[in-house]
């Protein structure tokens, strides 16, 4: 039930970003945004986690798809690639992911939870599990309008990244590094009005996500969380 929660918050959050840029684009992302639309009624249907997760990567497809045809040209990329980043924006959304990762895994621990001991991403030694199923919800909140900001408003230039030559990945160089994360603790400072009942900040809208998560855990409800939406 929690990770049907979560994941359908997040394709929602994805179709909500879309939705927004296209507006000033002459790109047509209609077929996305149905494509997107169908995957939440496929999402409400599934009945494992294994399910879950097959549809979740479909969904993902098709939103990356459609932010791609909205990126500056110098910033093109072909949809998601990590480990290494093959592209400019995919380096920039895979620091950014990784940052809140970290958000999120301080938060699990401050309510005395395992980062490790998730419910919806596979279990392995090293990995937070935890923290990464909590940080689906995240991702179309914070990281992807913040790489988009930086890309659309021209503030990164892609002369700012370079190839590593051990991996072959994009890598941000020093200056796109400070720029990148002076943006990011500025978003996560600023007050919010839309996700949660009262003004916070972003970094105090994780927080609270983690107290009703733990809550949540501890009276074995999972009506007691809900997965934050932007409209």
């Amino acid at each position: 039930s929690m990770a049907k929660k979560i994941i359908l918050a997040k394709v929602r959050n994805q179709s909500v970003i879309l939705r927004r840029y296209v507006r000033n684009h002459p790109a047509d992302l209609g077929e996305e945004l149905q494509t997107l639309k169908q995957m939440e009624h496929r999402l409400e249907r599934c009945s494992t986690v294994e399910e879950l997760m097959g549809v979740e990567g479909m969904a993902a497809r098709t939103y990356f798809g459609g932010l791609a045809k909205l990126v500056e040209p110098q910033f093109a990329f072909h949809g998601r690639s990590r480990q290494p980043p093959k592209d400019a924006f995919n380096s920039m959304l895979s620091l950014g992911y990784t940052i809140l990762l970290y958000e999120i895994y301080a938060e699990i621990e401050n309510r005395g939870l395992s980062p490790y001991i998730g419910f919806l991403h596979s279990e392995h030694r090293g990995h937070p599990s935890l923290a990464s199923d909590l940080m689906e919800e995240w991702r179309a909140v914070v990281v992807d309008p913040l790489v988009m900001s930086l890309v659309q408003g021209h503030e990164v230039r892609i002369e700012q990244f370079a190839e590593d030559p051990e991996t072959g990945g994009i890598l941000l160089q020093a200056d796109a590094m400070r720029l990148f994360i002076k943006k990011f603790e500025k978003k996560m400072n600023a007050s919010v009005k839309y996700l949660r009942e009262t003004n916070c900040s972003l970094r105090r809208c994780l927080y609270l996500q983690s107290v009703d998560f733990a809550r949540a855990v501890e009276e074995q409800d999972a009506e007691r969380y809900q997965p934050v939406q932007i409209r």
